[in-house]
C-alpha cells in the first residue's frame, strides 16, 4: 500500500489512483482531524451523500466565498445554480437542463468544423503550446457561438472566462480576484445584450432558454445571464481537462487512437469511459445541515465532506474491472458529473464537445506527435487539467 497522500494534492498528482484505492481501502468514510475533513471515498457513500438534503454545496453561513464577497464576480457566484438548493435551484436547472437537451448537435457539426478550421490558424496543434491553448479555447469557443457571440469576439470570450474562472479557486490571488470582477462584468453586459437580440431569432438557443424560462415561471434575467457565464465556466475547465485527459489515455495506450481511427463511431464510448477513467473534476465538497448518520459514522452540522468522485468512479461496487480502461462498458457508472439533484446539466453538452473535439484532433495528428508529449498536471485543488510539453529527446533534435 502506498504512503497516502493528502486527498487535496491529488488532483494535480501523476498518478493518484493507488492513493484512491489505498483511501477507499482504509474507510469508506473517514475523517482527517488535520483537513478538518471528512473524506468520502466508496461509490456508496458518495451517492448516499450526493441523494441527501442533509448535504448541500455551500456552508448556509458562507454562501458566496468571502473573498469575492464584493463585486461582479460575487453576483454571478450568487445566483449559479450548482451552488444554490431548493427553488433557487430546481426551477433554473429544469430549465438548463431542457434548453440544452434541445441542442440538436448534428445541426451544429458544419459550424463546429467551420470553428476547427479558423481556430487552426491559431492554434496548429503542432506544438504543445498550442494544443494547452486549443484545448482551453475550442469549447468556450464552440459555446460562445451557440449563445450567439460573433466570431471577431470568441477570443475575447475565452479570455473573460479564464479571467472569471480564477476566482473561483481558493488559491486566487487579489489581482485574480479584480480581473474576475471585470470579467464577469464585461459577460455581463454583452449577455444581455445578447438576450435582448435573440428575440429576432426565434430557434436561437438563447431565444429557446428565454422561452423555457417564461414557461418555468423563471423571470430573474440577472440569474439567467449569470448562469450562461456559469455555463462558459464550467466548459473552460472541465471539458478542457476531459479533452485533455483524452490525449493522455491515447498516449498511454496507442492501441486505442489505432482503433479509433479504424472505428471512429466508438469516439462518444471512449471519452465516457475516460470521464471515468480519469476524470477532469476529482471531488467535490458537501457540508452537512444537520446531525445525520453515514456508513456508521456521526457526521455533525456545519461540518464539510470531501467527497472524492474519482475514487468512486473506481470502486469496484460500482463498475466491474474499475482500473481497466473498456470501450464497451454496458453498465458506466460514473460521478464525474455529480448525481441526483445536483448532476450537471451541462454533460451531454461536455460530452458532444469533447468528442468533436478528439475526433479533430485524431485526424490532424500523427502517433508520432503523440509519443512527443509530456504533461503535468495544472494546480489545483479538484481539477485535473494536463499541461503538455515536448519530451526531452524532442527538444533536443
Amino acid at each position: 500500500m502506498p504512503t497516502i497522500e493528502n486527498p487535496l494534492t491529488l488532483a494535480s498528482h501523476a498518478n493518484p489512483y493507488p492513493h484512491y484505492r489505498a483511501l477507499r481501502d482504509l474507510a469508506a468514510l473517514g475523517y482527517d482531524p488535520e483537513l478538518k475533513l471528512w473524506i468520502a471515498s466508496s461509490a456508496e457513500v458518495v451517492q448516499a451523500i450526493l441523494s441527501s438534503e442533509v448535504f448541500v454545496v455551500r456552508p448556509p453561513a458562507d454562501k458566496i466565498p468571502s473573498n469575492i464577497r464584493s463585486g461582479n464576480a460575487a453576483e454571478v457566484f450568487g445566483y449559479l445554480v450548482r451552488m444554490n438548493e431548493g427553488v433557487q435551484h430546481h426551477i433554473p436547472k429544469q430549465v438548463l437542463q431542457t434548453s440544452l437537451r434541445n441542442i440538436n448537435f448534428s445541426q451544429h457539426q458544419s459550424a463546429a468544423k467551420e470553428l476547427f478550421q479558423r481556430l487552426a490558424g491559431n492554434f496548429p496543434l503542432q506544438s504543445s503550446a498550442h494544443i494547452n491553448a486549443w484545448q482551453m479555447a475550442f469549447p468556450v469557443s464552440l459555446v460562445a457561438h451557440l449563445c450567439g457571440f460573433s466570431d471577431d469576439d470568441l477570443a475575447q470570450v475565452v479570455d473573460w472566462t479564464r479571467d472569471f474562472v480564477a476566482c473561483l479557486s481558493p488559491l486566487s490571488t487579489d489581482e485574480q480576484i479584480q480581473n474576475a470582477h471585470a470579467a464577469a462584468r464585461e459577460l455581463q453586459t454583452y449577455f444581455m445584450e445578447l438576450l435582448r437580440m435573440s428575440t429576432a431569432s426565434p430557434l436561437s438557443f438563447l431565444a429557446r432558454l428565454q422561452a423555457e424560462a417564461e414557461s418555468k415561471g423563471w423571470h430573474n434575467s440577472d440569474a439567467i445571464i449569470a448562469n450562461l457565464i456559469g455555463l462558459l465556466s464550467q466548459t473552460y475547465e472541465a471539458t478542457a481537462g476531459l479533452i485533455g485527459n483524452s490525449i493522455v489515455t491515447l498516449h498511454t495506450q496507442p492501441q486505442l487512437r489505432e482503433q479509433l481511427v479504424a472505428q471512429p463511431e466508438r469516439i462518444t464510448d471512449f471519452i465516457a469511459e475516460v470521464a471515468r477513467y480519469d476524470p477532469p473534476v476529482q471531488n467535490t465538497r458537501r457540508f452537512v445541515t444537520q446531525d445525520i448518520e453515514i456508513a456508521g459514522q456521526l457526521l455533525r452540522a456545519d461540518e464539510a465532506v470531501l467527497m472524492l468522485l474519482a475514487a468512486a468512479n473506481r470502486d469496484p461496487q460500482a463498475n466491474r474491472n474499475p482500473e481497466t480502461f473498456q470501450l464497451q462498458r454496458n453498465d458506466r457508472y460514473s460521478f464525474t458529473f455529480s448525481h441526483a439533484r445536483h448532476q450537471c446539466p451541462g454533460q451531454a453538452l461536455a460530452l458532444s464537445i469533447s468528442a468533436l473535439a478528439l475526433s479533430h484532433v485524431i485526424s490532424h495528428s500523427t502517433a508520432e506527435r503523440w509519443q512527443a508529449l509530456e504533461w503535468q498536471y495544472r494546480p489545483s485543488l479538484n481539477g485535473r487539467i494536463p499541461l503538455f510539453h515536448e519530451s526531452n529527446t524532442t527538444e533536443g533534435k
